[in-house]
C-alpha cells in the first residue's frame, strides 16, 4: 500500500508524490476525513481540466472512484503509423449505392494497409468516433460527407465549420486530415484547425468546391494507391501536392491544400494538370 499526498476531491494528485504504482489511499479532509481506494498509475500526467493530474490509462480512470468524468486519460498515443481511418456520413437515400468510403476501404485493402472504416449519422456518433481516433495509431482521417463552405452535414446533423474544427481538435500527435466533401475544405477551416495553439495537425486536403460521388472514389482511390505506393511509411508535403495535381486531372477538379510547414501554415489551390482533349482525337 503506498500513500498519496495533497490530493482533492474534484480530481486525481495535483501535487502528490507517488511512493510505487498500485492501490492507494486517499484521505481528503473536505470529506470528513473519509478514505478512498483508488489505483495509482505508473507515470501520472498533467490533466487537461485545470491543473488536474491525469490518469495515463484506461485501467486507472476505470479504477479511480473519486474523479470526475472530465478527468480523462491522455487524448491521444504518441506514435502513429501510416494507415488510414475513413469515417462516412450521407443522406439516407445516397447511403445504398453511394458509398464512397467503401470503396476506398477496399482499395486500401488491397494495398496490404490497415485501415478503420465507420459509417455514422448524427454529431454525437462524429464526436465520440473522432475521440477514439485521437487515441489509435491511425495517422490519416479521411471524412466523407456532404458539405458546404460553412460546415458539414452528417445524415442527421449540419455542424459549421468552427463547431468541427473543435471537434478535431481533440486529436494530436502529427496526424492529416483528407475531406471528401462539396466545398468544405475552405482556407479558414483550414487554418483554424492547424493554428490552433494546441493543434498537431500537419495538414487538411479536400476538393475546392462541388465533386461528384463517382469522381470522389476515383480520384482518392487513385491518390491513396500513389503515396503508398512511393512511400509505405509516410507522406510529404511535396509528394501530397504533387499527387494531387496528377490524379485530379483524372476528374478535371482542382483541391486545395492547407499545411503546416516550418512553423508556418501555407494555404494553395493545386491546379489540376491538363491532359490533351480526348474528343478531338478521331
Amino acid at each position: 500500500m503506498v500513500s498519496v499526498k495533497n490530493c482533492r476531491p474534484a480530481g486525481c494528485c495535483r501535487s502528490g508524490e507517488v511512493a510505487s504504482v498500485g492501490w492507494a489511499v486517499l484521505r481528503l479532509p473536505t470529506l470528513a476525513g473519509r478514505s478512498h481506494r483508488v489505483y495509482v498509475p505508473s507515470r501520472p500526467r498533467p490533466c487537461s481540466v485545470a491543473g488536474l493530474g491525469r490518469h495515463s490509462t484506461r485501467e486507472s480512470r476505470a479504477r479511480c472512484k473519486i474523479c470526475p468524468e472530465e478527468c480523462v486519460m491522455e487524448k491521444t498515443r504518441k506514435t502513429t503509423k501510416a494507415d488510414v481511418c475513413i469515417l462516412e456520413s450521407l443522406r439516407f437515400f445516397d447511403e445504398q449505392d453511394r458509398r464512397e468510403g467503401e470503396i476506398i476501404s477496399r482499395t486500401l485493402r488491397m494495398l496490404g494497409k490497415e485501415l478503420y472504416y465507420v459509417y455514422i449519422r448524427s454529431r454525437q456518433e462524429l464526436e465520440q468516433i473522432v475521440t477514439e481516433y485521437a487515441r489509435s495509431s491511425y495517422r490519416y482521417l479521411h471524412l466523407s460527407c456532404h458539405g458546404k463552405e460553412e460546415g458539414f452535414r452528417t445524415t442527421l446533423d449540419f455542424i459549421n465549420a468552427d463547431e468541427s474544427a473543435k471537434i478535431f481538435s481533440v486529436v494530436k500527435g502529427k496526424r492529416r486530415l483528407f475531406l471528401s466533401s462539396c466545398s468544405s475544405c475552405t482556407t479558414a477551416f483550414g487554418k483554424s484547425l492547424i493554428e490552433d495553439e494546441d493543434s498537431e495537425w500537419l495538414s487538411v486536403v479536400g476538393p475546392d468546391g462541388k465533386i461528384n460521388f463517382d469522381d470522389a472514389a476515383i480520384f482518392w482511390a487513385t491518390f491513396y494507391h500513389r503515396m503508398f505506393n512511393e512511400n509505405d511509411d509516410g507522406m510529404s508535403n511535396s509528394a501530397i501536392e504533387a499527387n494531387i495535381a496528377l490524379c485530379s486531372a483524372i476528374i478535371d477538379q482542382d483541391f486545395r491544400f492547407v499545411r503546416k510547414e516550418r512553423g508556418t501554415t501555407i494555404a494553395k489551390v493545386v491546379p489540376h494538370l491538363k491532359f490533351r482533349d480526348s474528343s478531338k482525337v478521331s
